[in-house]
């Protein structure tokens, strides 16, 4: 009797769990949505998991990886993007305000080891007023940033006489070239570029936010129009020059993101900021394949905003083999309910239908977070088997994690975190001396004071509202999320490789048929510094060929450890590439290597290593070793 009071309950969850599970393959979060749900959490109950299902220990988190240098003042705009070809190549773009010289400029990062190391490529600081950064990557070696300069007057930015400056690179980001400048203000603007195999093949696409003065002018929705995104140079051949980007401007709403459908034809996310309390819409714009008009524009879901939950939505398409390729996917944070949560939609259908949306439920973690607590700010991707990858940050802006979903956003797995939660908060005054704007007038009515009789200049201490931040995928399925950190002085850009599963890339380089160059090789070193908080050093590191013979030296090349110590106490390696911390670390220099190898005399491009002190103690010598490094350098030689 006993056995029967729980066999025929288990009976029946049985075929109800097979019932459902042959509807598959499923569009996520419509009608068995619930019973596919249920039917995994009374199957994980007897102690096993389904492959839709990740468990925490399943994602890997690579050691993060800095950026941009320490202190390199408050970076509240970031954009992270991955060639689809290659998974070595990512872009990382945005703009940083500087209290020093009371400006922002512009900066283009890019990494072509798979994200270890970072180079500055651009920085574009040719306004007091530099922003609305975009990037991204086209076919063939292509890639383009996009920056806005401002027009000040007076000390005052005028966006309407501004322009955008659009600088492009045939090397994967190697080099780029002087920008192409359109005499137009590309308002928070987002890029993409068609790498499909169509006819529009390498076809641009910028969307903006429409400025457009409604007491002078009758007001356009949609307005389009076509730019140059290359100069008229020699080196051009006319089929480039020709070339020119499709502009696609919205009156009022801001893009968000942007990407092109396997069928040619762009999509952008657009939000529209209604103020707190009242609902805003998030839509979607989509262009026909062959670039041409009509667009069309189709709401998603409305969300309603508060002071604690401001993040942009997100979008992402997957582009796996699975039944789910081509389904998109949109999120939004939510405060309608008294907590901020993220909502979820899907489309199959190229955009013209959508889901309801639902919350997002993570395990022992976000969402549902009380609307008082902290600032929130999300971000997701899908990689290349159709995992959704979703990002998070709480305790104002300092502490990230990161949930997987391998059912289509049916269920998430615990977050695991992404970057170090300091405790007791971070609202302290380093945190503010990072975003200070001084300007001339009155931040309530700058429009009056600053033409008024009584002259009147204002110090604004933000609070360092990140606006935009993103995560990318490569093609080897591992994701890249960026984020910004104050807790190492300030501002500082950072990432990190997450893997689902196994780690694509866990083995470790080898110095195996490679010759030790040490007696020909120095170190030119820049951007040095130390945070007595928390005992990190950090310095940026570059190899100088310094032989006297015609000798090139060629990847692979890997820096070896002999020897580390500090007078300040025990000291590590946080961010090697074999993961070892102290003798025996290995970073790889080859992509800080020229294709044609390092000619002598060469300077290499330079990456930044990244020490730390255990319990760190003044040592009595006014002169002491904060770091002291001993290696070896092995590299392939050729001789000229």
């Amino acid at each position: 009797m006993t056995l029967g009071k729980y066999l025929l309950p288990a009976l029946s969850l049985v075929l109800l769990c097979r019932n459902a599970l042959r509807k598959r393959p499923y569009v996520p979060l419509h009608g068995n949505r619930f019973t596919l749900h249920w039917c995994a959490v009374w199957i994980a109950a007897l102690g096993w998991v389904p492959n839709g299902y990740v468990r925490a220990q399943e994602i890997h988190v690579s050691a993060r990886v800095p950026i941009s240098p320490a202190a390199s003042d408050w970076n509240n705009w970031i954009v992270i993007e991955a060639d689809s070809n290659d998974w070595h190549h990512l872009l990382a773009c945005g703009d940083k305000w500087s209290p020093q010289a009371n400006s922002l400029s512009g900066f283009l990062y890019a990494s072509f080891d798979g994200g270890r190391s970072w180079q500055l490529k651009v920085a574009d600081s040719s306004s007091g007023w530099v922003s609305e950064e975009s990037c991204t990557f086209g076919p063939d070696g292509r890639a383009y940033f996009i920056a806005d300069a401002s027009r000040l007057i007076d000390g005052l930015t005028r966006h309407d006489l501004g322009q955008t400056h659009v600088y492009s690179s045939k090397d994967d980001g190697r080099t780029w070239s002087p920008p192409v400048v359109w005499d137009k203000w590309t308002d928070h603007n987002a890029v993409a570029v068609d790498n499909t195999v169509g006819r529009r093949r390498g076809a641009v696409y910028v969307f903006y936010n429409a400025f457009q003065d409604v007491k002078t002018e009758r007001v356009e929705r949609i307005e389009a129009g076509a730019y140059p995104v290359f100069s008229p140079d020699r080196s051009a051949n006319v089929d480039e020059f020709r070339t020119s980007a499709t502009t696609v401007g919205v009156f009022a709403k801001l893009p968000i993101s942007a990407r092109v459908l396997s069928d040619g034809s762009a999509i952008a996310l657009f939000g529209t900021a209604m103020g707190f309390d009242l609902p805003s819409p998030i839509e979607v714009l989509t262009t026909n394949p062959d670039g041409t008009n009509p667009f069309r524009l189709t709401q998603v879901m409305r969300v309603v905003a508060s002071p604690k939950c401001l993040s942009y939505p997100a979008m992402a398409i997957d582009n796996s083999a699975s039944p789910s390729r081509g389904r998109i996917y949109v999120m939004g944070a939510d405060a309608s309910s008294g907590s901020c949560r993220v909502l979820m939609s899907s489309s199959s259908d190229n955009a013209k239908t959508w889901s309801a949306p639902v919350p997002v439920n993570i395990p022992n973690g976000f969402p549902t977070k009380p609307d008082s607590t902290g600032s929130f700010i999300f971000t997701m991707a899908v990689n290349r088997r159709g995992v959704i990858g979703l990002a998070w940050t709480e305790k104002e802006l300092t502490c990230w994690h990161f949930s997987a979903s391998t059912d289509g956003g049916m269920s998430f797995s615990p977050g695991v975190p992404l970057s170090e939660c300091p405790n007791g908060g971070s609202l302290n005054g380093r945190f503010l001396n990072y975003y200070v704007e001084a300007y001339p007038g009155d931040d309530i009515d700058v429009e009056n004071t600053s033409h008024s009789s009584t002259t009147t200049f204002s110090l604004r201490g933000s609070l360092g509202y990140v606006w935009r931040t993103s995560m990318a995928t490569t093609p080897d399925g591992v994701f890249h999320p960026v984020w910004m950190e104050n807790v190492n002085g300030g501002g500082q850009i950072w990432t990190a490789s997450v893997s689902i599963g196994e780690d694509p890339h866990q083995t470790p380089p080898s110095s195996s048929g490679l010759q030790d160059i040490s007696s020909h090789v120095t170190f030119d070193l820049a951007n040095e510094f130390y945070d007595e908080a928390t005992g990190a050093v950090f310095v940026d590191m570059a190899i100088v060929n310094r032989s006297g013979a015609q000798t090139r030296f060629r990847g692979p090349v890997l820096l070896k450890i002999t020897d580390l110590r500090s007078d300040f106490g025990a000291v590590e390696v946080e961010n090697s590439d074999n993961n070892e911390r102290g003798v025996g670390t290995v970073w790889d220099l080859t992509s800080l290597i020229p294709s044609d190898g390092l000619p002598p005399g060469g300077i290499s491009d330079r990456r930044t290593v990244w020490f730390r002190i255990s319990n760190p103690k003044l040592p009595p010598s006014r002169l002491a070793n904060l770091v002291v490094v001993q290696a070896k350098i092995f590299a392939r030689v050729i001789s000229q």
